[in-house]
């Protein structure tokens, strides 16, 4: 499963919202990366004063803290279809 739809599964768990932005595709030019989060890996997850760092890291982190979502299996359901249409 690509890390960004588990990320997405994962943070639908989380009580808040949270905001997803895009960053520049060069990481020489991830400033504001760099000024928000003090770094410029990808993916990072800034929660409860704690900076997260790679997806298997943040995925842990919210299913550490986080029930599954009601609509997680059938998110995993609907990839896994789309897979074997693709060939996958």
């Amino acid at each position: 499963m690509p890390a960004l739809a588990q990320g997405a599964g994962a943070a639908d768990r989380a009580p808040n919202r949270f905001v997803a932005r895009q960053v520049e595709p060069e990481p020489e030019d991830r400033d504001a990366l760099r000024a928000a989060t003090g770094t410029d890996e990808i993916p990072v997850l800034v929660a409860d004063g704690e900076r997260i760092c790679g997806e298997d890291d943040a995925i842990a982190w919210l299913d550490e803290r986080y029930d599954s979502g009601r609509f997680e299996e059938d998110h995993r359901d609907k990839f896994r279809e789309h897979e074997v249409e693709a060939g996958g």
